[in-house]
This record gives C-alpha cells, structure tokens and sequence, in this order.
C-alpha cells in the first residue's frame, strides 16, 4: 500500500474503510470539478463569429388558466429574414410567469424586427439539464403560424418593451 494518498486517483488504490483522508477528499473533489469545467468549457455554444447587433429588452408575463405559469419556454419567431450570424431568442418564465427575452445574453432583448411568441410548458430534468416532456398546454402555442402573440421593435432603446400579461389556456 501507498505510504501517502495518490497524486492522482488511481482505480486499482483503496482506502481502509475509516480512514478516508480529508486532504484526499478534497484533492478528489477539485479534480472532478476541474474536470468538468474544462468538460462544459468545450461543449458551451460558441457565439456567432460575426458583430452583435443592437438589442431591446422584451419583458412580459404569461398566466396559463389565469394562473402564472413558471418554467415555461417562451420562443421567439421573426417574421423577417433574420441574419443567420444572430442566435434565437427566448427564455423561460420565473415562479411569477415573468420573462425577458434573450438574444446574445441574459434578457438583453431583441433586434430591430417583427416577431411572434411561441409557448411550450414542459419540465426540466435535473439528471441531464434538458427540457421537455409532454407540453402541458397540448402543443398548441408551438407555431409561430399559429401564434396570436405579436410584437414589433421599431427602435432600439435600453427601456424596456412590456408585452404585459398573455393568457394561455390548458382547454381546447
């Protein structure tokens, strides 16, 4: 046996079993950590190598049977030829079913444009960081076709864009 802990883990080595040693520990943990940021660091999505173009914040709150609806995706459709170097825009709603849309970061908003809103009211699951599942408002706001939520930016600002309430119903 090892008269030390590994500088590194090496499958084969056990410890006695009372004498987990803390310093160990805490080697092990930093490494599956380090390990895991350099992971995500790879697998992130890159931003689009061209320019970012000016943005206008977009809030709004969504009630689904005239209850806020939380974790539910809001997706945002441009009705233009958008430039394919610009990400899509969306969020999810808070416990309040409030949302401000996101473009090239957290609720920076969107480009100059016409859109419409589409809704999917799935879960998270906490073992592979997805979302989805069955859509709890039966798939029928997931079109942008079908959507009756409309907006337009006709100018960029900092002030913020409020769509207000939108309704949503569970009902067919």
């Amino acid at each position: 046996m090892p008269s030390g802990p590994p500088d590194c883990i090496d499958p084969a080595y056990e410890l006695p079993g009372n004498m987990m040693n803390p310093t160990l520990t805490a080697k092990v943990l930093l490494t599956i950590v380090s390990t895991a940021l350099v992971a995500l660091q790879g697998c992130a999505e890159k931003l689009p190598d061209g320019p970012r173009v000016p943005t206008t914040p977009v809030v709004g709150q969504v009630l689904v049977d005239g209850k806020p609806a939380g974790s539910l995706s809001v997706g945002c459709e441009a009705q233009f030829e958008k430039d394919q170097t610009v990400p899509d825009t969306g969020a999810f709603t808070d416990k309040d079913g409030k949302f401000a849309l996101s473009t090239f970061e957290s609720g920076d908003g969107v480009p100059l444009g016409k859109y419409k809103l589409t809704f999917m009211w799935g879960q998270f699951n906490l073992m592979n960081g997805q979302y989805g599942g069955p859509d709890k408002l039966g798939g029928k706001y997931r079109k942008g076709a079908d959507s009756n939520v409309e907006f337009e930016v006709a100018k960029i600002s900092k002030e913020k864009h409020d769509l207000g309430t939108i309704e949503l119903t569970t009902k067919k």
